[in-house]
C-alpha cells in the first residue's frame, strides 16, 4: 500500500505490479493432500460451518453512525471539515465506473482522528449519488464463517469494515468470502498506522497486489479547520477560546470535540491549558466522570478500567486473567463480570464475544500511564509492580505489550520524564539476570512481544549474553535470535541487532535450512525482499557483511557471511502467511531500476573481497559470484554483462591464485559459455 491523497501510485517496497502468477488450492477439509508448485501462491483452505442463525453483524449506515445513545463527543453530527476533498477522492473511488471486481480501498488514520466521521459522510454521499446501499462492519461485531452471505444483494455496494486492526486473524476470511459472494462490491477498510502491516499481509494471503489498493491517509487537522470543529461545540459563549483548544489538542479530534463540549459544559477548566500533559490529564478526568455517572461505584470502576488498560484485551474465557484482576482488585469473579457488563452498558468497554478493550483505545492509554506513575513527582506508584505479581501467561504478554507501547507513545507527555514502563522492566530484568535457562527461555517469549517498541532496553538486556558466548547456554541459540529479529523491526537498532545475530550465527554450525529461526536465517530473511519490507534492510545486511568480512575470518563451507548476500540478487520478493487456516506462499518480481542500488553495492562488496590478501576471503568471494550470476533474466538481463565485464576487469587486476582462479572460472563457466553468446546480438 502506498500512503497517498488519491488512488494509484506505487509500492514503497522492492516489488513491482506485475499479475501473480498461478494459483494452486487445496480444497480438502480433512487432511487433503496439495501437491507442491513452483511458481505462484500454494493456498490451503478449510472450511468450517456456522450456525445459520446467527446474528447479522452488518448494519446500516444510519445504525452504525447514528447511535442516539451515545455521548456528544461520540456523535458524528458534528459538521465535517477539513476532509470533503478526502472525502471526494473516496466517492471518486467507490463511484468509479469500471469493470474491476474487488475493489479495495483503505483508510488509515490515528485514533481519535476521525476515520469513523468521514466514513459516515462516505456512506451517506455514496447512497445519495448512486443509489446504492452500504453495509457497514465495525469492530465490535462479532462475525461468523457464513457472516457474508447475509449481505444485501444489490448492483450497487459498499461495504465498509471499521478499525481492521482489531481483526486480524478474521479479515483475511472476511475478504475472501466477501470477493466469492459479492465480487461487485467495493470494499473500504479503515485502519490504524499500525494496522498497515497486518493489512498488507492479508492482501498477500489474498494474492491482492497492494500496490492496486488505494490508500488515504488521515493527516492532522490544519489549525483553522481544527478551530472550525472546536467552535460548534464551544457554542456561542466559548468560541472564542477555539484557536487555543486547536491549537493545543487539535491533533486528535476525539479529543478536540470532547474538551471543547466539557468546556462548554462547565466541566472542563480552560485556564488549565498550559501544557499538553495537563490538558490530557483533564480531559481523561472529565471524561471519566462523564461515562462513570454513578457516584457509589465509580472508583471501583475507576479502578477496574485501570487494570483493563494494563491487561487488555481481557478475555473472560481464559481463567488467567479474572485469576489476575481479582487478586488486583480483591473483587470475587462473580462481582468482576457485573462490573465490566455495566462498563460495556456505560459504552466505555467494548466487548467481542468474552474479548473486552477499553474505548476508544487512546483512552486505555491514557489510563495506563494514569494508573503507573505519580503525576506530582513523576515516580511510579507501585502499580504495574502489583500487576506483574499477579500476573502469568496471556495476560503478562499483555501487560508488557500495553506499557511498552504506552512508554513508547507518551514519552513527550510525561512531565519528568519518568517512564511508566521502567519499575516493570527492572523486574523483568532482575528476573531474566537471576533465573536459569528455563526461566530465561520464558521470558525471552514475552519480551519478543515488546522489543519493537523496547529496542534499547531489549538490547541493554541481551548484549553482554551474546557477548560472552553460547559455550555454556546453547538456549542462546534458539531463543535469542527471534527477540533481536523483532528489535531489527526498529530501524534506528537494526545495526546492533544485526551484529548480534552474526555474532551468534557464528557459533551455529546448523545447516541454514534447518531452523528458519536461528541467527543466520533470521539474517538471511532480513537481507530478502518481500512485500512489505522497505529496502532499508537490504542496505543494512550489506553494509554489515562487508564489516564482517573484515572483521573476523570466513566460513568455507557455508561460504558466511558472503551467502548472506545470495537474497539481494533474487529477481523475486517472496512472502509467506499463515493465519490459522489458510498457508499462502506469494512469489512477485522485483523493479529491477528500484534495487539497483542495493544490488550494485553488494556486488561491490563481493569484488573487493575477491581482491583480498586473504586467500580464504577471496575464495569464498569467488564462489560466491555464482549465485550472485544465477537467475538474472527478464528486466535484469541488462545487468549481467556489465557485472561480468566488471568482474573480469577485476580479475585482470589483482590476478588472483590458482585456487581463487579456478574458483571464479566455476562461478562464471556457464554464462561465459551460454548466456553471453545469447546476449551478445542484444549488446552488440
Amino acid at each position: 500500500m502506498d500512503m497517498k491523497s488519491g488512488p494509484g501510485g506505487t509500492s514503497p517496497d522492492a516489488t513491482g505490479s506485475g499479475t501473480h502468477a498461478s494459483v494452486q488450492t487445496n480444497s480438502a477439509t480433512h487432511g487433503g493432500t496439495a501437491n507442491a508448485v513452483q511458481n505462484g501462491n500454494l493456498t490451503f483452505n478449510q472450511y468450517f460451518h456456522a450456525d445459520p442463525s446467527a446474528p447479522n453483524p452488518w448494519l446500516t449506515p444510519q445504525e452504525a453512525f447514528n447511535d442516539p445513545q451515545a455521548a456528544a463527543y461520540f456523535s458524528h453530527h458534528w459538521d465535517l471539515v477539513g476532509r470533503s476533498d478526502l472525502v471526494e477522492q473516496l466517492l471518486s473511488f467507490a463511484l468509479a465506473d469500471d469493470d474491476t471486481e474487488g475493489r479495495i480501498g483503505v483508510l488509515v488514520g490515528a485514533a481519535g482522528a476521525g476515520k469513523s466521521r468521514v466514513l459516515q459522510t462516505l456512506a451517506a454521499e455514496f447512497a445519495r449519488r448512486s443509489e446504492g446501499v452500504v453495509q457497514v462492519l465495525l469492530a465490535t461485531e462479532g462475525v461468523h464463517q457464513h457472516a457474508v452471505e447475509q449481505l444485501l444483494q444489490h448492483d450497487s455496494l459498499l461495504v465498509i469494515i471499521e478499525d481492521a486492526h482489531q481483526r486480524p486473524d478474521e479479515l483475511a476470511a472476511i475478504i475472501r468470502a466477501l470477493r466469492r459472494e459479492r465480487p461487485g462490491a467495493v470494499l473500504v477498510v479503515s485502519t490504524r498506522p499500525s494496522g498497515t502491516t497486518v493489512l498488507r499481509g492479508t492482501f498477500r494471503q489474498l494474492r491482492v497486489d497492494d500496490a492496486r489498493v488505494s490508500t488515504w491517509e488521515l493527516g492532522e487537522l490544519s489549525t483553522r479547520d481544527a478551530s472550525r470543529l472546536a467552535e460548534q461545540a464551544l457554542g456561542e459563549a466559548k468560541r472564542h477560546l477555539a484557536r487555543r483548544l486547536a491549537a493545543t489538542v487539535g491533533d486528535s479530534p476525539f479529543l478536540l470535540v470532547f474538551s471543547a463540549v466539557e468546556i462548554a459544559r462547565g466541566r472542563l477548566d480552560p485556564q488549565r491549558m498550559e501544557s499538553d500533559a495537563r490538558l490530557h490529564r483533564e480531559v481523561v478526568e472529565a471524561f471519566i466522570e462523564t461515562a462513570l455517572t454513578d457516584p457509589a461505584t465509580r472508583d471501583q470502576d475507576r479502578a477496574v478500567l485501570h487494570t483493563v488498560a494494563a491487561l487488555q484485551p481481557v478475555r473472560t474465557d481464559v481463567p488467567y486473567f479474572l485469576k489476575s484482576m481479582a487478586a488486583l482488585l480483591g473483587t470475587p469473579d462473580s462481582v468482576l463480570h457485573v462490573q465490566l457488563r455495566r462498563l460495556v452498558s456505560n459504552g466505555v468497554l467494548a466487548r467481542r464475544g468474552a474479548s473486552h478493550r477499553i474505548l476508544p483505545d487512546l483512552l486505555g492509554d491514557v489510563l495506563l500511564a494514569e494508573a503507573a506513575i505519580n503525576p506530582d513527582t513523576g515516580a511510579s506508584t507501585g502499580f504495574l509492580e502489583r500487576v506483574l505479581a499477579e500476573t502469568d501467561g496471556e495476560p503478562l504478554t499483555n501487560v508488557l505489550v500495553n506499557a511498552g507501547r504506552v512508554d513508547w507513545q507518551w514519552s513527550r507527555l510525561r512531565p519528568t520524564g519518568r517512564s511508566p514502563f521502567e519499575p516493570l522492566w527492572h523486574t523483568i530484568e532482575q528476573e531474566y539476570t537471576d533465573g536459569d535457562a528455563s526461566t530465561r527461555s520464558r521470558l525471552l517469549k514475552v519480551i519478543r512481544n515488546i522489543a519493537p517498541f523496547q529496542p534499547r532496553r531489549v538490547l541493554g538486556l541481551l548484549r553482554p549474553e551474546v557477548e560472552a558466548g553460547p559455550a555454556d547456554s546453547p538456549r542462546l541459540l534458539d531463543d535469542v535470535p527471534p527477540v533481536l529479529a523483532a528489535v531489527a523491526q526498529d530501524p534506528e537498532h537494526l545495526g546492533e541487532a544485526l551484529d548480534l545475530l552474526w555474532k551468534l550465527g557464528q557459533h551455529d554450525m546448523r545447516p541454514l535450512r534447518s531452523s528458519s529461526q536461528s541467527a543466520l536465517g533470521l539474517l538471511r530473511d532480513l537481507a530478502s525482499y518481500s512485500p512489505d519490507k522497505p529496502l532499508l534492510y537490504q542496505e543494512a545486511v550489506v553494509e554489515a557483511v562487508a564489516r564482517w568480512a573484515h572483521q573476523g575470518p570466513v566460513r568455507p563451507a557455508d561460504r558466511m557471511p558472503f551467502a548472506l548476500l545470495h537474497r539481494i540478487f533474487e529477481p523475486v520478493a517472496e512472502g509467506h502467511e499463515f493465519d490459522g487456516r489458510t498457508l499462502t506462499i506469494s512469489r512477485l518480481p522485483v523493479l529491477a531500476e528500484r534495487v539497483a542500488p542495493v544490488r550494485d553495492r553488494a556486488y561491490r562488496v563481493l569484488l573487493e573481497a575477491y581482491g583480498s590478501a586473504d586467500r580464504m576471503r577471496a575464495g569464498v568471494a569467488a564462489r560466491s559470484f555464482a549465485e550472485a550470476l544465477s537467475g538474472q533474466v527478464g528486466q535484469f538481463v541488462d545487468w549481467l554483462v556489465p557485472a561480468l565485464e566488471a568482474l573480469a576487469a577485476r580479475t585482470r587486476e589483482v590476478r588472483p591464485g590458482p585456487l581463487v582462479a579456478l574458483a571464479v572460472r566455476r562461478s562464471v563457466h556457464w554464462h561465459v559459455a551460454y548466456a553471453l553468446r545469447m546476449l551478445r546480438p542484444q549488446h552488440a
